[in-house]
Order: C-alpha cells, then sequence, then structure tokens
C-alpha cells in the first residue's frame, strides 16, 4: 500500500503538530504515511520515511506563484510523489491556494474537467459523511464550469456573492433547467430566507428587488436519474 504524503511544514504548529498526527495515523491506524519537509526541521519521526524539500510555502504567499518559483517546496514535493508513483495522496494543513495549485500543476487534472474542486467532509449522524463539493475554490463561477457542475449527478452547494445571485440562478436555469433549486440568505440571522423552487423563478424573484443582500447560498437539488 503507498502511503500518504504529508505535508510536514503547513499549517499552525507545523511541523510538531503535523508530526504527532502522522505518527498517530500510521501506529495507531496503519495508514501509512511519508513526511515531506526539511530533515533538519523534523524531529521524533519515529518510523516515519521522509521526502526532503528545503523550501516552505507560507500561508499568506500567493499560490501560483509561489509553486512555479519554489520548486524544492514541502507542498511541490508531496504533489510530485503523488504524481510519480511514490504516494497515493497528498495532505497538507498549509496554504490551500498553494496545495491547490501543486495538485493541479504536478498532478494535472481529470480529462473535461476546467477547474478542479475542494472537497471537505461534514460529520453527520451514523458512520458515513457527507461530502460539499466544491466547498470554496472557485469564488467566481464561469458558464463553462456551472455546465461541467451540471453534469455531476448529485446535489450542488454553491456560495455566491450577491450581487451575481441572479446571474447564476439564470444561468442554473439555462443548464439545468430540471432542478430545484433552495435559495438561503442570512442563514441563521434574524432575517434568514428560504425560498424553494426552479431556478428561473427565483432569478425572476431576485431581480424584482431593488438590491439582493446577504450572504447567499444556492443548494441545487441532484439531477434526474
Amino acid at each position: 500500500m503507498l502511503p500518504i504524503a504529508v505535508d510536514a511544514m503547513g499549517g499552525d504548529n507545523a511541523p510538531g503538530e503535523i508530526i504527532a498526527g502522522a505518527r498517530r495515523a500510521q501506529e495507531d491506524h496503519g495508514i501509512p504515511v511519508v513526511l515531506v519537509g526539511r530533515p533538519e526541521d523534523l524531529t521524533d519521526i519515529g518510523d516515519l520515511d521522509v521526502i526532503e524539500a528545503s523550501e516552505v510555502i507560507a500561508m499568506d504567499a500567493e499560490p501560483g506563484a509561489s509553486v512555479r518559483r519554489m520548486k524544492d517546496s514541502s507542498l511541490v514535493r508531496a504533489a510530485e510523489a503523488v504524481r510519480d508513483g511514490r504516494a497515493s495522496a497528498m495532505v497538507s494543513a498549509g496554504n490551500t491556494g498553494a496545495t491547490m495549485a501543486s495538485a493541479l500543476l504536478r498532478m494535472g487534472r481529470i480529462s473535461g474537467v476546467s477547474r478542479p474542486a475542494i472537497a471537505t467532509l461534514l460529520p453527520t449522524p451514523g458512520s458515513t459523511p457527507t461530502v460539499l463539493l466544491d466547498s470554496g475554490a472557485n469564488a467566481e463561477c464561469s458558464a463553462e464550469w456551472l455546465v461541467q457542475f451540471g453534469q455531476a449527478p448529485g446535489a450542488l452547494v454553491l456560495f455566491e456573492a450577491p450581487s451575481r445571485t441572479v446571474a447564476t440562478l439564470q444561468a442554473i436555469a439555462e443548464i439545468m433547467p430540471d432542478r430545484q433549486v433552495c435559495l438561503c440568505r442570512e442563514l441563521t440571522k434574524l432575517h434568514e430566507e428560504i425560498r424553494l423552487g426552479s431556478a428561473a423563478d427565483l432569478a425572476l424573484m431576485l431581480s424584482k428587488r431593488e438590491r439582493v443582500r446577504g450572504e447567499v447560498a444556492l443548494v441545487v437539488g441532484p439531477g434526474l436519474p
């Protein structure tokens, strides 16, 4: 079984807490792990193997430029380990954008997918978690990306800016006309609003308002089998 490449240099209290978690994964749960980082900074690693990387991408670094410039960073080397068949997956608690950029530039994309997506596990009662996809990679979605989202059979959750909500609903109505949409505005707040209907009807409703305000989430129902 190939190990999981863990960026030992990324995240709060790295590398100490990252090493502690990696050791628990391997020693307590039998999950093989290989650490990626500066060997001189990686202490008390037990039986964990190390892939050397001399550079560290900071949390506030610009993702794309950092990945292109810092070719010997722990994030880039972790992504290369997956690409080269030395690891089954990579994990980092560091710069999210740089993690995405490392995977994109070193591993590539699935054929036909223009933009990668972030999957977040949401805890639920029972043993099976819910996966939220996309949970933040695409702050602004083009029509092309919405088409690709629409080809996914499951439900979609889009966090949208108020100023773009009507346009996004109109695009959904064109691309996924048969799907029901739940408009959630200002959730958990005093003036929260929840409306269910077709994307076209919701877009028409909002277009009659002088201005859309507050935080907006659009939950698009699953496609027809």
